[in-house]
């Protein structure tokens, strides 16, 4: 388990109500519902496994462990899109050099990294739905897996400048139902998604994509029409060329390449512990009711 500097461990302390003591008996209690569970058929899953749910919810057993469980659920149903062989993570990153996505660096210990996502530069490629979803699949996996990230949080920002229908079309509408829907529940702290320039055809499409969101994702969703009014939102040392910062702000594509791989690896070994036994599954959810009161109830720990 990585030990935190002084200030990260304020900060872990002050906002997600995190010390020491409280994440040892966490990882306890969260490892003994595991060994527990009705469905999921889990081994022994390393610290970095569980933290970043724990972190996530702040250290809510009740919210982490249901987190915990709807992502093991996600990742089983979309296995033919999520179970990628390494050599494929190494295709899907050669989009990385195409400016489709710019990460800025961690400054300082306590800044956000912010996300940028240029769809103009996706539609000018062949990319799939599917593909697309793993590539946003894989830059994630870094992001939860980096301490500094899980503490304190990232921001996303979709400019969607000159985006066509061809290619919305391309995304399955159950693939984005779902996976807007399972967002609050991946084990991060996005603080805010901003989406730059909707083109007036595609809001309604939007629109209705979110309102599956939950309520906390809802509140950090924010649309705006011109990119000046990013400066509302961040300080323009924290903004890359594109928005008048400065890309030396940025992670260069062969460090954003070996910090995803590294992530995704984790990934990888963490989905293989975690397997869902469809029979069980399917026993669990026909006796719900009673499930709820002796498997879903789970003390707090102050």
């Amino acid at each position: 388990m990585s030990q935190l500097s002084e200030k990260l461990k304020e900060k872990a302390k002050n906002e997600l109500g995190e010390t020491e003591a409280r994440k040892l008996q966490s990882l306890e209690l969260f490892r003994d519902w595991l060994k527990k569970h009705p469905f999921i058929e889990s081994s022994e899953h390393e610290d970095f496994d569980i933290i970043p749910f724990l972190r996530s919810k702040k250290f809510s057993m009740q919210k982490s462990c249901e987190a915990f469980e709807e992502v093991a659920i996600f990742r089983d149903k979309y296995k033919e899109i999520l179970e990628i062989e390494e050599s494929k993570v190494k295709e899907l990153l050669k989009y990385l050099e195409l400016s489709t996505v710019k990460i800025t660096k961690i400054q300082n210990e306590t800044d956000l990294r912010n996300v940028f996502v240029f769809t103009k530069n996706f539609t000018q490629t062949d990319i799939s739905g599917e593909d697309f979803m793993r590539i946003f699949y894989i830059v994630n996996s870094m992001l939860y897996y980096e301490v500094k990230t899980q503490i304190n949080g990232f921001n996303l920002i979709i400019d969607c400048r000159e985006i066509g229908m061809s290619f919305i079309k391309r995304f399955p509408i159950k693939i984005m139902h779902d996976g807007i829907k399972i967002l609050s529940s991946f084990p991060f702290r996005v603080k805010s998604i901003i989406f730059i320039g909707v083109p007036a055809f595609a809001v309604a499409i939007y629109e209705a994509i979110f309102a599956m969101a939950s309520s906390k994702i809802k509140k950090r969703i924010k649309l705006i029409s011109d990119v000046m009014d990013l400066k509302n939102y961040f300080d323009i040392s924290s903004l890359c060329e594109n928005y008048g910062g400065n890309d030396s702000n940025c992670e260069s594509v062969d460090d954003l390449k070996e910090l995803i791989i590294e992530g995704f690896q984790k990934v990888a070994k963490f989905t293989k512990k975690s397997k869902i036994n469809h029979k069980k599954y399917r026993e669990f959810k026909g006796d719900e009711i009673s499930s709820i009161e002796s498997f879903r109830h789970l003390e707090e720990i102050d």
